[in-house]
């Protein structure tokens, strides 16, 4: 490949990814009763974006590849230019440790386990593939899904806060049925662990560590959290709200979400829990995995 072939690729990734982030704001559409129960034959399709790592530096908007690993690690745009080459150094430390470990093969396998435990709807064909269809394409296969057959699109992808301090996994989830062009569902899964510390060096360590052990762990688990959220979320009956209902005024919590290599607060409201571990809903619908 061309180094002007590796860097509109990389682009095109990182495009994407941009285009992930900017969607926090769309409004979760539940699946309704009726969809759910027309829906007979669902086609599965898993786009696990990056072919590599990829480091972002902003300004002045350069994007940098390095061999091996699936993860991207997004490097901050205000740390400067040595702070970044420090970064890069100890980021290829953390990849190096897991080259060899291949996050769509494990994306399948644990699809394949949910599908076989209650997954809400009938999956006849299931694909987890590196990149979308075109628009040719995804505008045909929405068109085909009448007489029972629906479509549902999985986009993930995965990075590292910029000083190393949480792993995040981002999940779009849309949903077509009936030939409509309109979707039956959507919305965001966002799953994230942390490493407990804001010191590059520490974190650096504890990823690295035992041949990343621990990353390869975190990943394998957010996969997993992913797909209970997704699960959770389709199977979810409708509920009509009245304006006095105890439902119509559930409490919400505060719960810690990493942005930018920072805890910042996110409010929600808890779902389910266990030792570790919140499935939290936030005020535009999107449901989180996070560690409390």
């Amino acid at each position: 490949m061309s180094r002007l072939d590796s860097v509109s690729r990389l682009l095109a990734i990182a495009g994407a990814c941009a285009l992930l982030s900017a969607c926090a704001s769309t409004v979760h559409k539940p699946l309704s009763d009726a969809s759910r129960n027309n829906i007979s034959q669902l086609e599965m399709r898993v786009v696990v974006l990056q072919e590599g790592p990829i480091f972002s530096a902003r300004p002045p908007g350069v994007a940098v590849a390095a061999g091996g690993g699936l993860i991207p690690a997004l490097i901050d745009a205000s740390v400067q230019k040595s702070r970044q080459e420090s970064l890069v150094s100890k980021v290829h430390s953390v990849l190096e440790a897991v080259h060899d470990y291949d996050f769509r093969e494990e994306y399948s396998s644990n699809l394949s386990t949910a599908l076989q435990n209650g997954f809400p709807l009938k999956v006849g064909k299931m694909s987890v593939v590196p990149s979308s269809l075109s628009r040719e394409a995804a505008d045909a296969a929405i068109a085909a899904t009448k007489n029972g057959a629906g479509l549902l699109l999985l986009i993930s992808y995965y990075e590292l806060e910029p000083n190393l301090s949480a792993l995040t996994i981002r999940t779009s989830a849309s949903l077509w049925s009936e030939g409509n062009p309109q979707k039956a569902y959507s919305n965001h899964l966002i799953f994230q662990a942390t490493s407990g510390s804001l010191d590059l060096d520490r974190n650096t360590e504890l990823w690295a560590s035992e041949n990343g052990q621990r990353l390869r762990e975190q990943s394998l688990l957010g996969i997993r959290e992913t797909l209970k959220m997704l699960v959770l979320d389709l199977g979810m009956k409708e509920v009509v709200e009245k304006p006095n209902s105890p439902s119509a005024n559930t409490p919400t919590e505060k719960f810690s979400f990493y942005m930018a290599g920072l805890p910042q607060q996110l409010e929600g409201t808890l779902l389910a829990s266990e030792p570790g571990r919140a499935l939290v809903r936030d005020k535009t619908g999107a449901l989180f995995s996070l560690p409390r």
